[in-house]
């Protein structure tokens, strides 16, 4: 897994929120992740969590 994260910090929402941006190094290409730093969190944690099945 090779990506990086960081703040869109060109522009803020109401409350001060800047999104959330993850760059993959594969494709090179920039995407929103999360539109604030608690749901980057959320997703995160959501997506290295071990399942139990």
């Amino acid at each position: 897994m090779y990506e990086y994260y960081y703040f869109d910090t060109r522009t803020a929402d109401h409350l001060g929120e800047y999104k959330v941006m993850r760059l993959d190094y594969f494709n090179g290409e920039p995407e929103v992740y999360a539109d604030s730093f608690a749901e980057f969190l959320e997703k995160l944690i959501d997506q290295r969590t071990p399942r139990n099945r």
